[in-house]
């Protein structure tokens, strides 16, 4: 379901996305989001790079569930057609980056659940600045989480502030 689909220069922005599991709403609601906007870097784009000016999803709410052969919910999205061959290899160069220069999720909530342990995060907040997997990133992240693991409840709030280098396998 999509309330309202919108793209021109200013990007791609998507109001009242919901996405539910197979085969209809009836089965549940894998994913919703109340307003999603993705700018690209037009200059970048014209460099053949792909650079995420910014991103942000507002109102994100996705619900995991595993069942009880181990399959979670979200598997049974994908197409049962087989997988195309991959693509060869080109030795023109190395694979594209992903540069995000602005991240933003406002008021997430992820609800998992496994038939033994059942958590929800809410309230999740998370900033993420000049993304890159080869570079040092800021990231700025809260939530609370509340549920069952194991046979321990769990009520923490958690919030995360600093800098994260991948390319050094630095936290």
């Amino acid at each position: 379901r999509l309330e309202r689909i919108g793209l021109g220069l200013t990007g791609l922005s998507l109001t009242g996305l919901e996405i539910s599991e197979r085969p209809d709403f009836k089965a549940g609601t894998f994913l919703s989001v109340e307003a999603f906007h993705l700018r690209p870097s037009w200059r970048a784009l014209a460099r053949r790079r792909l650079v995420v000016a910014a991103v942000s999803a507002a109102g994100l709410k996705v619900r995991v569930v595993k069942a009880a052969d181990g399959r979670f919910n979200y598997e049974t999205m994908a197409s049962s057609a087989p997988a195309a061959a991959a693509p060869e290899q080109s030795s023109a160069g190395p694979a594209p980056e992903l540069n995000v220069r602005r991240a933003r999720i406002s008021r997430g909530l992820i609800e998992y659940s496994d038939g033994q342990d059942s958590w929800v995060i809410s309230d999740l907040s998370i900033s993420l600045d000049d993304f890159n997997l080869a570079e040092p990133f800021d990231l700025d992240a809260s939530f609370h989480m509340r549920g069952k693991v194991g046979v321990r409840p769990v009520d923490a709030s958690v919030v995360l502030v600093g800098t994260v280098d991948p390319a050094r396998g630095k936290r």
